[in-house]
């Protein structure tokens, strides 16, 4: 299903699920899903991507063209990082996050650019990628892996009416990744979303942090574009899971 092809903008639980994940001297922050993180009104950074706005009505690309150009989008498939040289490119199943405000960063005093990007299905269910690049994390996928997996950073990463559950883990030289299950306890019954964190470090020393998050009636199909239709420099991604390996942990 091509990804321009919507009309309106999502129910309940597809406002709160894209995630971010910022990397900080030794450990990693995530974002909770999209809308639903604590915030800290006394914290002042000079930019945090979790006040990005969330618009109700796309952003209209004609009128940011060229502010997204020098964050890096190179068209409505493609993407290279101002900062760090590494590329992403996309089918047409996939497009750029228009409801993301501005759907591509490219922030120096930080050293981190990101990219949004959105995939429908034929029912206009939607699932959800970010890729945010930044300089060498010093710990490394196993560290990475292991602070997703800590019940305090879970605890401090998601609202508190979110029940997440780490359902499989797994790291290789260059990659790690976290499946989680999230669940809106003030909804039983309702849709189980399943969100992955994975890091890649790339030959030059970058760092790339993917998060993918889909809802589970369409979470198959959307995981297969993802693997399948994003290249990262060129070649397909290298994703830590197989699907073989989720089904079987969900």
């Amino acid at each position: 299903m091509r990804a321009d092809s919507r009309s309106g903008r999502w129910p309940f639980w597809a406002t709160i699920v894209a995630l971010l994940l910022c990397l900080v001297p030794a450990t990693v922050m995530g974002q909770g899903i999209k809308d639903a993180v604590d915030d800290d009104p006394a914290t002042e950074e000079p930019f945090d991507p979790a006040t990005e706005e969330v618009t109700e009505e796309p952003v209209d690309p004609a009128d940011q063209a060229s502010d997204w150009e020098e964050a890096g989008l190179i068209d409505d498939r493609s993407y290279e990082s101002p900062q760090f040289g590494y590329t992403v490119d996309w089918s047409r199943d996939w497009a750029v996050d228009v409801y993301y405000d501005p759907p591509v960063i490219s922030d120096e005093e930080i050293e981190q650019d990101i990219l949004y990007l959105v995939w429908i299905d034929s029912d206009g269910n939607e699932a959800y990628v970010i890729v945010s690049g930044q300089a060498a994390n010093r710990g490394g996928p196993d560290g990475d892996v292991e602070e997703w997996l800590d019940p305090d950073f879970i605890e401090g990463t998601w609202e508190s009416n979110l029940d997440v559950e780490p359902l499989l883990d797994d790291t290789t030289r260059d990659a790690g990744a976290v499946l989680y299950s999230v669940v809106d306890s003030e909804n039983p019954g309702g849709l189980v979303y399943y969100t992955i964190y994975q890091v890649i470090e790339l030959e030059d020393g970058t760092t790339l942090y993917l998060t993918f998050s889909a809802g589970e009636d369409m979470a198959e199909d959307a995981y297969g574009s993802w693997v399948s239709d994003l290249d990262i420099n060129g070649a397909p991604l290298e994703a830590v899971f197989d699907w073989d390996d989720i089904e079987a942990a969900i």
